[in-house]
């Protein structure tokens, strides 16, 4: 349930026009001017101009959390980075972009979160020629109460 909610709102936020695919952000030493910049020049493309001066900008999704990455952007107060195989559906719709590194990888990883999930349903089902058995006990007649003495009298 909560993959396909996952699902639902990565296409939203597609169709919406409010995700950014990057290949990679270049970073190698965490330096927070350095993702200030990248900010700033994500926010000249078209559709992000919000990105650099409001409250819960973007969600930056790494595929491969570098150390370098996350400790530059983690003191830009409107961004917060998450790991792909993190992301639930309550952080992708909290923030109004979404911006993501590397998005083969990233697109494998919520495919495998997806394939996991198709096969435990799999192995939950019954085999074919098999039913579920459900015992229904039929529901008993409730026994008059006898009266009591004052309320025969009324």
């Amino acid at each position: 349930m909560r993959l396909k909610a996952l699902c639902m709102a990565l296409s939203r936020k597609l169709k919406d026009g409010q995700v950014l695919f990057i290949e990679d952000f270049g970073i190698d030493s965490p330096k927070t001017a350095t993702a200030a910049k990248l900010m700033g020049v994500f926010a000249g493309v078209a559709g992000f101009d919000k990105l650099s001066y409001r409250k819960n900008a973007a969600l930056v999704a790494l595929s491969d959390p570098k150390a370098s990455t996350v400790k530059s952007f983690r003191n830009i107060g409107n961004v917060e980075t998450k790991s792909v195989r993190d992301l639930n559906p309550a952080a992708v719709l909290k923030y109004r972009y979404l911006i993501i590194e590397n998005p083969e990888a990233a697109v494998a990883i919520v495919a495998t979160r997806m394939a996991k999930k198709d096969s435990t349903k799999v192995a939950q089902m019954p085999k074919k020629g098999r039913a579920l058995k459900r015992t229904v006990k039929p529901a008993k007649p409730k026994a008059a109460k006898p009266k009591s003495q004052s309320e025969q009298n009324k």
